[in-house]
């Protein structure tokens, strides 16, 4: 499995971190490798989303400097705010680190035929382009983004997993792994998929797709994360690794003393 981890996570944290197995605890239970993982190797990430374009230099120094491989995570960023992504002229400094690919924040879960389903698609295109240029092991798609109202819910449920489902075979076509994140929380209004209704999309979806789970996304709607794990089993491909204060979606280090995990 893949960890991308965001905060400020300094050597020795991610000597902590590195192991065969990601243990989740949820009170007395204490939870390994989902069933068809056992014995797979953890492989860490940092991801850019927390650093400034001038930070990375520092970040480089991270992953080259630590005595186990450490890969990177770049986040193309958000549409029409960094056109170009910031990270576009790192490609020489981190050629030879390992490389994961945030797809853009836009939003694809669109109406078909829309002015917003054809920038989707340019979108989608620009990341296949960015994920050859950088060859990257992985890229990690978000199911929406923006607010969904009740009455819409079910059908946007149903839109997300045709445009997942759409892409699925363009990401084999060119030899790319995909994922999807589990998003959307109480305090933005944009809850797409319950815990079930997460689950129950990687029934649907193409085995092309894995699933990346976001443990501070699961935190802000109080899934239960060991649940998850067992269910979605060896599907999971990877875990976004931070906590917040259970309302915003700040990203803290799980050692951050203002987390609710602390």
């Amino acid at each position: 499995a893949c960890q991308s981890i965001s905060g400020d996570f300094p050597s020795q944290i991610l000597e902590l971190c590195y192991g065969k197995l990601l243990h989740v605890y949820s009170g007395d239970r204490r939870w390994t490798a989902p069933p068809g993982a056992e014995g797979a190797e953890m492989k860490l990430y940092l991801s850019s989303y927390c650093i400034g374009p001038r930070d990375y230099s520092w970040l480089l120094d991270c992953v080259t400097g630590f005595e186990k491989p450490i890969g990177v995570e770049f986040a193309v960023g958000f549409p029409g705010k960094n056109p170009v992504p910031p990270f576009l002229a790192q490609e020489s400094a981190f050629s030879g680190v390992p490389i994961l690919l945030h797809a853009p924040y836009a939003e694809f879960c669109t109406e078909p035929g829309s002015k917003e389903e054809l920038e989707a698609e340019q979108e989608f295109q620009k990341t296949c382009q960015l994920y050859q240029q950088f060859h990257a092991a992985s890229v990690v798609f978000h199911t929406h983004e923006g607010p969904v109202p009740d009455e819409q819910r079910l059908a946007r449920q149903k839109r997300s997993a045709q445009v997942l489902s759409f892409w699925a075979p363009l990401l084999r076509e060119r030899n790319m792994r995909g994922t999807v994140e589990n998003v959307g929380y109480p305090a933005r209004k944009n809850v797409l998929f319950s815990q079930e209704e997460f689950i129950a999309l990687f029934e649907i979806l193409p085995p092309e797709w894995g699933c990346l789970i976001d443990t501070g996304h699961a935190l802000l709607n109080h899934w239960d994360l060991p649940e998850v794990i067992q269910k979605l089993g060896s599907r999971i491909h990877g875990y976004h690794l931070n906590q917040n204060d259970g309302v915003h979606d700040s990203h803290l280090s799980y050692y951050a003393p203002e987390g609710i995990i602390s």
